[in-house]
């Protein structure tokens, strides 16, 4: 059976969340980055705009395929804007008490089919999970730098992640 199109959101849009933004809203997913730090739309925008800024620089895109992707992106301060997406990228520093404040966030705007991804380095998602509604829902997506030139991703699963949000997670 088919899978309805995934609505993909992050949190967080660092070096490695921009660059993710980036790359899914490139290849054309409408991408919500919740960015709620004080000036941190500002700065998510700014990063995501330099990352389309360089690829056109250096040749690899069109300005107008720029523009495309740009307005493929929203970003946002709320958390309530998560509303309907159904993949959520975690991107942020890693503390595990942060991740477990942007879990249950995440839990409380979306739906209980939302995956949430965690692009965890050093924290083992059994962790990460541990403070999960949806544990079975918790996967990892560690993203290599620059994520919109690379495309490549490492994705690991916790002991109880289900092969659903596996699959769902291969497929994006």
């Amino acid at each position: 059976p088919n899978e309805p199109a995934e609505r993909v959101a992050l949190v967080g849009a660092g070096a490695i969340g921009s660059g993710v933004a980036r790359l899914l809203s490139g290849l054309g997913a409408t991408t919500t980055v919740v960015a709620p730090r004080a000036g941190g739309v500002e700065r998510a925008t700014a990063l995501i705009r330099r990352c389309y800024a360089s690829d056109v620089k250096h040749g690899r895109l069109s300005g107008a395929a720029a523009e495309a992707g740009l307005r493929n992106v929203v970003v946002t301060p709320a958390y309530a804007d998560l509303e309907g997406a159904t993949f959520v990228i975690e991107s942020v520093p890693e503390d595990l008490a942060l991740k477990h404040e942007v879990l249950a966030a995440v839990e409380a705007h979306t739906s209980p089919d939302c995956i949430f991804a965690s692009n965890t380095s050093s924290i083992p998602l059994a962790e990460i999970a541990a403070r999960a509604r949806r544990p079975h829902q918790v996967i990892g997506t560690h993203y290599f730098w620059p994520a919109h030139r690379y495309r490549l991703v490492e994705i690991a699963r916790a002991g109880n992640t289900s092969a659903r949000a596996l699959d769902r997670t291969l497929q994006l």
